[in-house]
């Protein structure tokens, strides 16, 4: 399931950057060389910018590759260097578990609202953000078993 599951955020975070370089890259033709802008091109750029960022994350998280500072983590002893990042995994967890209880209940007030430009409903853009952290939290917990063996 795991090999699955990260094929499938390679993929879609793939193709999220493809989405945006194409429509920012037309977007800019349409614009400056032919005079004709294209509605609701900004709107497709940032859906596809907001599920990048979540499922990139995700997709960073699995790899650990995340930005963090490293200068004290790197002068400990291997054992203290693992307490604190099992403690830091537990943090984060806890952390994103709150985030997507509040992404869920921000998700039912834009319940409806439609946007103007494509006509997709709000929550296609704020739906990345508890997907994106339900996949960081996967990948957080498998993180932490593996370094409890």
């Amino acid at each position: 399931m795991k090999k699955v599951l990260d094929k499938m955020v390679n993929i879609f975070t793939a193709l999220s950057l493809f989405l945006i370089t194409v429509v920012v890259v037309v977007e800019v033709f349409c614009r400056y060389v032919l005079g004709q802008p294209i509605m609701g091109t900004e709107a497709v750029s940032r859906l596809g910018f907001i599920w990048l960022t979540f499922i990139g994350g995700a997709a960073v998280t699995r790899d650990h590759e995340h930005i963090r500072l490293t200068f004290f983590i790197d002068k400990l002893s291997k054992k203290a260097r693992l307490i604190l990042e099992q403690v830091l995994d537990i943090i984060i967890i806890i952390f994103s578990v709150i985030i997507i209880k509040t992404a869920f209940s921000f998700m039912n007030i834009q319940k409806g609202i439609m946007t103007s430009s494509i006509g997709l409903p709000r929550t296609a853009f704020t739906l990345a953000i508890p997907i994106g952290l339900i996949l960081m939290v996967f990948y957080y917990v498998l993180h932490f078993r593996k370094s409890k063996k």
